[in-house]
């Protein structure tokens, strides 16, 4: 029970940066097409 409430939590990270990959890259494309 405690590994599998252990690889959850190690696992939100990868998920909240994978998010956060997810929401930057599109605000720095929409970025360089206004810089255009």
């Amino acid at each position: 029970m405690a590994s599998e409430v252990q690889s959850f939590l190690d696992y939100i990270p990868t998920v909240r940066d994978s998010f956060a990959s997810n929401v930057s890259h599109p605000q720095t494309r929409l970025k360089d097409i206004t810089n255009m």
